[in-house]
């Protein structure tokens, strides 16, 4: 069972947070419940924050984490979560865990403006990498040496991941259940949750610049 871990900021948008947790969480247990089949969790779900404690959803609810990332048994995935401004994101402790968790295998994903971190990283330098269609002047200006593909709903390079607006998040998780679970079970999952497989642009959701 693949450990999925959830790294959450302030400001963050609930769906970008709530909508792939719930895809990962019913892969393999929600179609095969309403078929009446035994249920086959394919995932195991944590949520992360750097110090712990909870923090506040864009427009108000908390969310509170399982762990601190000092804490976190890390394995499998980290999700890099969106938040409304990527300006102030998350403390500079954050750049060398997700480095280090790279490095010793980990695979990476950011959802929406998430990519804005994992650019800082350096890891995404000379690589594919996609954000929210309204952020794509500042991102270059920042990380001019990503390769940013605005177009693009999703992009994966070298188990770095990275998705569009905070809506997109459900269409990453669907492709990392696909990835790592296989077609079937990302086509029952998104029968089961009532979403559409293999999008893959933002072209038409971007307003002209």
């Amino acid at each position: 069972m693949r450990k999925i871990t959830f790294l959450m900021s302030e400001d963050v948008p609930l769906s970008s947070f709530a909508i792939p947790l719930d895809v990962f969480m019913a892969a393999g247990n929600f179609w095969n419940k309403l078929l009446n089949k035994v249920q086959e969790p394919a995932f195991e779900i944590q949520t992360v924050t750097v110090d712990g404690n909870p923090v506040k959803s864009i427009y108000g609810p908390e969310i509170k984490p399982d762990a601190s990332i000092d804490d976190a048994d890390v394995t499998g995935t980290i999700i890099v979560g969106a938040t409304v401004d990527p300006n102030t994101f998350l403390p500079d402790k954050t750049i060398p865990w997700l480095k280090s968790a790279y490095k010793n295998g980990i695979h990476i994903a950011s959802i929406c403006t998430g990519t804005f971190l994992l650019a800082e990283t350096g890891l995404l330098n000379n690589k594919i990498a996609t954000t929210h269609w309204g952020f794509v002047d500042e991102f270059r200006n920042r990380f001019p040496e990503v390769i940013l593909k605005p177009e693009k709903l999703i992009t994966d390079e070298n188990d770095l991941f990275c998705s569009g607006g905070a809506n997109a998040g459900g269409d990453l998780a669907l492709y990392l259940v696909s990835k790592y679970s296989g077609k079937e079970v990302a086509l029952q999952t998104a029968r089961a949750l009532l979403m559409d497989m293999d999008r893959s642009s933002q072209s038409s959701y971007s307003i002209f610049r």
